[in-house]
Parts: structure tokens; sequence; C-alpha cells
């Protein structure tokens, strides 16, 4: 009671102090007050870390909230906005807002440093009402849940029930983590193979309570076995996911690089995909596309929106060829989340 009584009498003493001083008068003072980085201001906002995540979105669908994100939010006419700041220290900065019909808001800041693996942090704040109710979550984990998420939500348009799959992931990270949770909850026969530059990665995974066997595995680069869904998670600027460890996937889904200058895929191997993004405002931001389509293998004729699948008004036949899936991800799947997350706390 006593903490809550503190907590109510230093917003209340904010609202004075902005009331009295003013906006435009002595400044500083406001400034101080009220920039991003203030403490006081963090102070005032709820921090939820990892663990309590996992535990508040144990009985959550996280498959079901971004299926409803694309088929309730996404308009392909009004894509949700993102701004880049080029930062002195060498860093982007990454803000994604969202403002809900009813007034909620989300703010995704990130900050990208190309000098440091895998060089990508940040905060989601979410409010309803003001100040009073900012939660404030880690963006590297909201985003491997999403995009975990929606790349279970694409396996199930293709592979529907049938779980007797194999699923090679490249890559180590935060998102590697997410997908075999994930894709271990919907598809709990199918066997995973986790790809890896050398033994950090696994040894990561390895202190996260995975554990070899039970159809879970880690190799290094070099030493896959063919799979039926390959998943690109990786942050490489060079080409990862090549003719040889391509062969034989009926679904790729392309998640890391993100930069319209670098692709996970080697790029002469795209036309002979059928092609999904989650938005076509995305392809200038992923060289998956955005580099054949500069060479001219491909036409944007050819790339179908990720919600036209959900609606059925695309179909895709993978007895016909091969499925490209280039996953960038957009604040309305961050939005969803975090809303039940706040609505479960």
């Amino acid at each position: 009671m006593m903490r809550l009584a503190i907590n109510v009498y230093v917003r209340i003493l904010i609202l004075i102090l902005f009331t009295v001083i003013g906006p435009n008068s002595h400044g500083s003072i406001c400034k101080g007050l009220f920039s991003s980085g203030d403490y006081l201001m963090r102070g005032l906002e709820r921090h939820i870390e990892e663990p309590e995540l996992l535990r508040i979105t144990k009985d959550l669908d996280p498959v079901a909230l971004v299926e409803q994100a694309y088929l309730n939010l996404y308009d392909p006419k009004d894509p949700p906005k993102k701004s880049f700041i080029e930062r002195e220290d060498g860093t982007r900065l990454l803000t994604m807002p969202y403002t809900s019909l009813n007034g909620e808001k989300l703010v995704k800041e990130m900050v990208i440093d190309p000098k440091v693996k895998p060089g990508i942090t940040g905060r989601v704040r979410f409010s309803k009402n003001g100040i009073s109710s900012d939660t404030n979550l880690d963006a590297t984990w909201i985003t491997g849940y999403r995009t975990a998420a929606k790349s279970v939500l694409m396996m199930l348009q293709m592979f529907g029930k049938d779980d007797s799959f194999r699923v090679r992931v490249h890559g180590g990270s935060v998102q590697a983590e997410h997908h075999i949770r994930m894709i271990r909850s919907y598809f709990s026969q199918a066997t995973i193979e986790v790809v890896g530059r050398n033994s950090k990665s696994k040894d990561w995974l390895l202190s996260k309570g995975f554990k070899e066997g039970n159809r879970l595995s880690y190799v290094v680069q070099g030493r896959e076995v063919p799979a039926d869904v390959v998943i690109g998670i990786t942050n490489s600027v060079e080409p990862i996911l090549n003719q040889r460890n391509l062969h034989g996937a009926q679904l790729v889904i392309a998640i890391g690089s993100s930069s319209g200058k670098v692709s996970e895929i080697e790029t002469s191997l795209i036309k002979d995909y059928q092609i999904l993004v989650d938005s076509l405002v995305s392809i200038a931001g992923k060289g998956e596309l955005a580099l054949p389509l500069e060479k001219g293998l491909i036409s944007r004729e050819q790339i179908s929106e990720f919600k036209q699948l959900l609606l059925g008004s695309k179909t895709v036949d993978r007895d016909q060829s091969p499925v490209l899936f280039v996953s960038k991800g957009l604040i309305i799947e961050d939005y969803v989340v975090v809303k039940s997350i706040v609505e479960n706390i």
C-alpha cells in the first residue's frame, strides 16, 4: 500500500509540474522530466522480463493472435509506418508506432549496432491510459515470439495437421529459441535440426533448457541433412542458403538479414519459388526480394501478400514448386501479442 501511495503521489507531482511550468516555459525542466531516457519516467513503467513473459504466454495461442492481426488489422493500402535515424555512434534507431482504434498505443524502438552481434536491442512500450498504465517489454523477445508464431502459421497453411515433416533452422539466437518452442507446441512429431556456425550457438540453446534427442539435434553449418522446411534467421552478410542445403525443401522462410542489399538465399534461386511476403512495403528492406527484382530475375507480379493466402484468394501448391515466405514482420504482430500479454498479467 505504501508503494502504491508513493507511485500515485509521484504521478500527481509530475502532472502538477507540467501544468504549472508548461511545456514551453523554461523548457529545460520539462524536457528533463519528459525525455524518453529519463529515469523518473522509466520508473513509472512496468517492466516485464523473460521469466514472467514465459509464465504469462504459457496459455496464449500466439498463432491465432498473429492470424487475426493480418485478417483484422492489416490494410495493404495503409501499412504500418516506421522510421530510421542514423546516430553519431554509427548505430541506427528504428521506431515503429501503432495506435489502435480504441486508443491503445504501442511504440517499438530498436537500436541496430552493426559492430556487435546479434546487434539488435530495444524495448516495446504499451499504454492504454497514458503513463499510468505503461508496460515495457524486451523487443528482441517479443520479436522472436511473434515471428515464430507467424512461421508456424505459414507451416499450418502448407502442411495442415500433418506433423511428420523435418524442419531445419539456421541460426542460434532468441529467434531459434522461440522457433523450437513454438514448433514443438504445434507439431509434436516434427523433427527439428538447428544449424550454427560453431558450437557457441548450441551451447547457448542448451543453456535455455533444450536437450539433444527426441527429434531435436544441433549441427555445424555444412553438415545439414535435407529438410522439408528451412528457416533462415541469421544476420549473415553472405547467403547461407544455397542449392545444396535447400535441396528437397518445400517451404523456405527467410527472416534474418534485414537489408535490401543482403540476402540469406542465393539470389539466382529465387526465380524457382512461389513467393509470399508479409507486406509489399517490406520488399525494399529484404534482399531476398529486392536483389532479384533489381536484376530482373523476378517481377513484382510474382509476389503475393501473406494475407491473400490466409483469405484464400492466393493458393500455393508445394507439389508444383517450392514456396518462399519472406517474413519481415509488422508492428501489428507486436500489438496483438503485447496486448494479450498485458491483459493476462
